[in-house]
């Protein structure tokens, strides 16, 4: 069995064309980011009212995470990370605009989603856009840091 196809797809094609110059396949680029961020936040959206409505057990699945692999052929960690966005974006819905508009990445919303709560979402979600994953996972260390309590006895 062959894995190449007898001829290219149409979105092989579309990418191939040599036609384009340099600026213009930066630009589409570009544009695509854009719509991919706004399609992630609008899924996550959608994620979180799937897993608040139980919209998975009529499909016969008592876990979300199983009917996500399943349904949507995503790995188990794909879908166990995009349900820990999504519930972060369900209890803070502000995060989906940031989302779309690039301040927070998937991984991002992860890393923080252990340590954002109602007390800190604003402060959050100024301090932290734009983080890698590595600023981020350095972000959340020094506001768990903030939140224990100081191992300094007391002075008299």
């Amino acid at each position: 069995m062959s894995v190449q196809p007898s001829s290219p797809s149409p979105l092989a094609r579309l990418i191939a064309r040599e036609d384009l110059s340099d600026v213009e396949v930066t630009a589409l680029l570009a544009a695509m980011v854009r719509r991919e961020r706004v399609t992630l936040a609008a899924m996550l959206g959608y994620l979180g009212l799937v897993v608040e409505r139980k919209l998975y057990a009529p499909a016969g699945y008592d876990c979300v995470s199983a009917y996500l692999v399943d349904r949507f052929g995503w790995s188990l960690p794909s879908a166990q990370k995009r349900l820990q966005a999504a519930g972060l974006c369900r209890r803070f819905p502000a995060m989906l605009d940031l989302v779309a508009s690039g301040a927070f990445h998937l991984t991002g919303l992860c890393v923080l989603a252990p340590v954002v709560t109602e007390l800190n979402v604003e402060r959050v979600c100024a301090e932290a856009q734009g983080l890698t994953r590595v600023q981020l996972s350095e972000y959340v260390r020094g506001l768990r840091a903030e939140s224990e309590p100081s191992s300094t006895p007391a002075t008299r």
